[in-house]
């Protein structure tokens, strides 16, 4: 999937990204503007989900990924092959997706779903490749917030995630107005 995806209501949580895959895709502001500079134009957030929001909708667990992996963190009923987080999420799990509702971004700028170099780029209809602006942590941070935005959650009750994954959960409340739990 690309920044070119599209569905008919122009919601900004969308579609799936095909046959037996269990990403959603969440539109992120546009322009995007970059931390660095540069902005993005159409650009989109893959991300997994495990559990159930809740009605106070205050139950959601934001996983970022490290700097390499999907945001298939865990096999799922839309998604039964294993995920790189296998042992942590799920039912009965350190990540409980029985008490939580557990989002998984896969980071922006990553070539699994989220709008990154490979993408095409809607001014030029060619993959952006060296012409992607520098992304920061900051950048990344910011697109878990919009996903959380696009899903109507508030309130976070944890960031989470493995390596290098702490550093935009420790950046987003630093920079955001995201509300956590506590």
């Amino acid at each position: 999937m690309n920044a070119a995806v599209t569905d008919s209501e122009g919601s900004s949580v969308f579609g799936t990204g095909g046959r037996d895959d269990a990403r959603k895709f969440a539109r992120l502001p546009d322009p995007f503007p970059m931390y660095r500079g540069g902005q993005l134009h159409q650009a989109v957030v893959a991300y997994e989900t495990w559990g159930k929001l809740n009605e106070a909708r205050d139950n959601a667990i934001l996983l970022f990924t490290g700097l390499s992996p999907s945001a298939h963190a865990a096999s799922s009923p839309e998604d039964a092959s294993q995920g790189w987080w296998e042992g942590m999420v799920g039912p009965g799990l350190a990540i409980d997706s029985n008490r939580y509702f557990v989002i998984c971004v896969n980071s922006l700028g990553s070539c699994f779903g989220s709008t990154g170099a490979a993408s095409i780029n809607p001014a030029t209809r060619a993959p952006y490749r060296l012409s992607f602006p520098e992304l920061s942590v900051e950048d990344i941070a910011r697109a878990g917030y919009e996903t959380l935005r696009s899903l109507k959650i508030g309130r976070a009750n944890t960031l989470n995630g493995p390596c290098w994954a702490v550093c935009p959960c420790w950046r987003l409340p630093r920079s955001f107005p995201v509300r956590l739990a506590g």
